[in-house]
């Protein structure tokens, strides 16, 4: 996805438990340009007991740039809220229950 103004909010990126080359996926965001954001991602898990990780790269070097974030039973939803000034690949690591997803994303510019 290329990134320079407005707000996209997807739904329905998710694992597969039953696929074990399933457990994870990315979320990429290019930017056109250098500048300042900040993207929040939404996790709500409708039944509890779910666990999944959260990784933030460098969208060029795919060095880590922000410690791993641990969600447990975020069944009444729980936004992860980071800045940055250039492209990002989120991993999400499916960790505990059927499956994991995020449930929206959201971004705001200075």
């Amino acid at each position: 996805m290329v990134f320079d103004k407005g707000i996209f909010t997807p739904s329905g990126y998710s694992t597969n438990y039953d696929n074990i080359c399933s457990q994870t996926f990315t979320v990429d965001i290019k930017l056109a340009r250098k500048r300042k954001y900040t993207v929040a991602l939404y996790f709500a898990g409708r039944f509890g007991g779910k666990s999944l990780a959260v990784e933030m790269f460098n969208g060029k070097t795919y060095d880590l740039i922000s410690p791993v974030k641990v969600l447990h039973d975020y069944s009444g939803g729980v936004y992860l809220v980071y800045e940055y000034d250039d492209s990002v690949r989120f991993r999400i690591d499916h960790i505990r229950g059927d499956f994991v997803s995020v449930s929206g994303i959201y971004f705001d510019t200075d």
